[in-house]
């Protein structure tokens, strides 16, 4: 029976995303980028679930994944970067929508980039991988995990609270505030964590109507990328316990750059690796990583 793809095209996809700032700016990339792809969407805001345990993101993907699965929602947008993307069982990414930047932002109280903020400087970054990073560049840094969103962080650092925060750059522009940015952190002071910048629509493993119109928003160069950032990550922090960071671009290949850095910042082991496929490069870069750090054995999945 030949499928009737007007039926399909017609149906509204009902995208959950968080009910933050944050989430109705993600909300809305995702249903403009489904708009220009000729497909209608609305947005349904989704409350965190209380029991994320005092984890702001973990209470707001249980909540999505809940809603995914009880039929509230068909779609759900999730940053590539965080747990979400590690769906639950029945769950699956159906689509990666174009990324838009994977870098780091500065938001600093003084309007100084970071190599130029004075010790003792309170700096809050937002994830472990980032704050190992900074730790270790900046030894005379106070560096703490910065809790809650970025607008939480720059109101933070404007009232004086802390001296400077790290924030996603791609949040920033999503919520039209890029111009509190005072620094665009480069891959090489701060390398991005894997899957930064990028979103992803999550939705239920046996909805083929939803995968099959949501295919039409999927990157496959931004999903080849954050494959390949994803995996080489699991695979380095399962061997070695550090924090990682990884960027990626696809041209005839995938490029692949990666950082590895001790919890206490004591040192950094930088690589670069090119593969054909996103797996193969991941696999290369994870095993230069593990070599390095002096750990022979190392299985990618």
């Amino acid at each position: 029976m030949k499928t009737d793809s007007t039926a399909i095209t017609n149906r509204t996809i009902r995208v959950g995303a968080p009910t933050t700032a944050l989430g109705a700016a993600r909300a809305a990339v995702a249903i403009e980028a489904m708009a220009r792809a000729g497909l209608r969407a609305r947005h349904v805001g989704i409350a965190a679930d209380p029991s994320g345990l005092g984890d702001e993101a973990i209470g707001e993907a249980t909540a999505l994944e809940a809603a995914l699965l009880d039929d509230s929602i068909d779609a759900a947008v999730t940053a590539l970067d965080g747990a979400a993307a590690d769906p639950s069982s029945g769950l699956r990414i159906s689509a990666t929508l174009r990324r838009w930047s994977p870098l780091r932002a500065l938001i600093s109280h003084n309007r100084a980039p970071l190599s130029r903020l004075p010790a003792a400087s309170v700096v809050a970054a937002d994830g472990d991988e980032v704050a190992a990073q900074v730790v270790s560049s900046r030894a005379d840094l106070v560096v703490t995990r910065g809790a809650g969103g970025p607008e939480d962080l720059i109101r933070r650092v404007r009232e004086g609270d802390l001296d400077a925060a790290i924030v996603s750059f791609a949040d920033l522009a999503w919520l039209g505030r890029v111009d509190e940015a005072d620094q665009i952190v480069s891959v090489s002071e701060v390398a991005p964590p894997a899957g930064a910048g990028a979103l992803g629509l999550l939705i239920r493993s046996d909805d083929l109507e939803a995968a099959a119109i949501l295919a039409r928003v999927d990157h496959p160069l931004t999903a080849q990328a954050v494959l390949a950032e994803r995996v080489f990550a699991e695979a380095v922090r399962d061997a070695t316990g550090f924090a990682v960071a990884a960027s990626a671009a696809v041209h005839s290949g995938v490029v692949l750059f990666g950082r590895a850095v001790p919890r206490d910042g004591a040192e950094r082991i930088d690589v670069e690796e090119r593969a054909v496929d996103p797996r193969r490069a991941a696999e290369a870069a994870a095993r230069a990583i593990a070599f390095r750090a002096g750990r022979r054995r190392l299985a990618v999945a």
